[in-house]
């Protein structure tokens, strides 16, 4: 919480956004890694109550997932996911 009060809002706070995951270099290991992911991005726009539609999902063949976007959207979600990214 301190974290939130001590960053400065943007304009851009308000907004909704598109939720991106692919899996990289690691074969079946990251597809199932990029799987558990983006489930635990589901989970937690389900727990701020944001709206949560998938617009893509290319799962692998034994249950992990090589690419998949949804679109986000509700109270701050921007705010709150503006920070996550990597590799």
């Amino acid at each position: 919480k301190i974290i939130l009060l001590l960053v400065p809002s943007e304009e851009t706070d308000e907004s909704d956004l598109i939720l991106e995951v692919t899996a990289g270099v690691g074969g079946q290991e990251a597809m199932l890694f990029t799987s558990e992911m983006f489930d635990m991005y589901q989970q937690y726009a389900a727990f701020k109550r944001w709206h949560f539609e998938i617009l893509e999902y290319f799962p692998s063949e034994i249950g992990g997932l090589r690419h998949a976007s949804a679109s986000i959207g509700g109270l701050e979600a921007y705010k709150h996911m503006k920070f996550e990214g990597g590799v």
